[in-house]
């Protein structure tokens, strides 16, 4: 046809090459499925992506969390919740024309908050309550702090349920304001360098403060007031009033001390910057299971030696409470002895306390704050050694070095 030149006679290179096409056009199609896979893969795993980044959150601080005083923590901890509360803040007053309109770092941003909000907030709230859930647990109780964790990943997973859909902003403020309020009371009182009840109510002033301000920038932005009042205001003042209950109730442990090691002892003293204990020789068939037991002479003190970790420039008092059970079944306090503690020691400080006056049977000792708040425990059986001072124990006796 005129017009049109011939194949054979253009150039070699220029020649149409119907492979070449074809192969170009598999390329686009295997390229649009692979893209079309992508993205429902990434839908189907959208639902549990807060689940994974609290678990992820958790893993992290579980391999890298330091000590309670290292001010690396304490500044990172700060940086995550300040992250989380401006995700926190622009996506619950998020627009859909931000995507289209506007500056282009809002719409970067906006479009970001669609995609990774959700996994960003949860990473970092995950990584904080689980540092706040490690201090709890070195601070008292494993059965109590397992329980706070657990019942933290079930709530979260229970929020993935498409019935508990419509409380997704409800139980994010729930999350954020534990965080929020876990770091401000554990702060304060690592900074003054003392546990003390008025140091507690200004950590929760001072979370209660950070969530206002979080809240009239929500207000600012456009969040209508009643939505802002039923997703955020209310939900952070019911967890500051069951964080001041479980405080009052004497639920929360006092962060952040810890006991490291607690035992009892025939003797105790010190050479250069050692303790020597002297400890019953363990027989082959003393239970794993069961508590110390100590075998006294008649006149014999039993010591109780603790070592109990306090941050650096920590200066404070706890005491050393004796009970003893009776036979009804009931306990009785006989003693409660003060201890002085200075913190900086990575091993925590040492110190103990003595009894001369004790009858056999089963006790504990509490180690605990100035207000009751325990810190650690030690249950022990006393048993009388009916030998003399000249004669052979009942247990021997080893010096054991802390």
């Amino acid at each position: 046809m005129a017009g049109q030149p011939n194949p054979e006679q253009l150039p070699l290179g220029s020649r149409p090459q119907p492979g070449k096409r074809v192969a170009e056009e598999m390329c686009l199609v295997v390229k649009l499925v692979t893209r079309d896979k992508m993205k429902a893969s990434w839908e189907l795993a959208k639902g549990w992506s807060a689940a994974v980044a609290f678990v992820g959150g958790f893993g992290l601080d579980v391999f890298t969390l330091g000590r309670i005083d290292d001010p690396t923590n304490v500044l990172l901890q700060g940086l995550y919740l300040l992250v989380a509360g401006i995700v926190l803040c622009f996506s619950s007053v998020e627009r859909s024309e931000w995507t289209y309109t506007g500056i282009r770092l809002r719409r970067l941003m906006a479009r970001g908050l669609v995609r990774y909000g959700d996994f960003v907030f949860h990473f970092f709230i995950g990584a904080l309550l689980s540092a706040f859930t490690i201090f709890y647990f070195k601070s008292t109780s494993s059965f109590v702090s397992g329980l706070f964790l657990i019942s933290l990943v079930g709530l979260l997973l229970l929020n993935e349920l498409k019935a508990l859909q419509r409380l997704g902003p409800i139980f994010k403020t729930v999350l954020y304001q534990l965080a929020v309020v876990s770091y401000a009371t554990y702060v304060i009182p690592l900074w003054v360098g003392e546990i003390r009840t008025g140091l507690f109510v200004s950590g929760v002033m001072v979370s209660a403060l950070a969530s206002a301000c979080l809240a009239g920038a929500m207000w600012k932005l456009g969040q209508n007031l009643e939505v802002l009042r039923r997703d955020f205001i209310r939900p952070a003042l019911a967890v500051l009033v069951l964080f001041v209950g479980l405080y009052g109730f004497h639920v929360l442990p006092p962060i952040p001390l810890s006991v490291q090691f607690m035992g009892v002892y025939h003797g105790v003293e010190k050479v250069d910057d050692a303790y020597h204990l002297q400890s019953e020789v363990e027989s082959w068939y003393d239970s794993p299971f069961g508590g110390p037991v100590f075998h006294g002479r008649v006149g014999e003190p039993v010591y109780l030696f603790a070592r109990v970790f306090a941050p650096k420039a920590f200066r404070d008092r706890v005491y050393l409470r004796w009970e003893q059970k009776r036979e009804g079944g009931d306990w009785y306090t006989t003693d409660r002895i003060p201890l002085r503690i200075v913190g900086g020691r990575g091993l925590g400080f040492r110190g103990y306390a003595y009894k001369q006056h004790y009858q056999p049977g089963t006790w504990r000792t509490f180690v605990e704050t100035a207000d009751g708040r325990e810190i650690g425990r030690l249950s022990f059986e006393i048993e009388r050694d009916e030998t003399a001072g000249g004669e052979p124990r009942t247990r021997p006796l080893e010096t054991v070095i802390q």
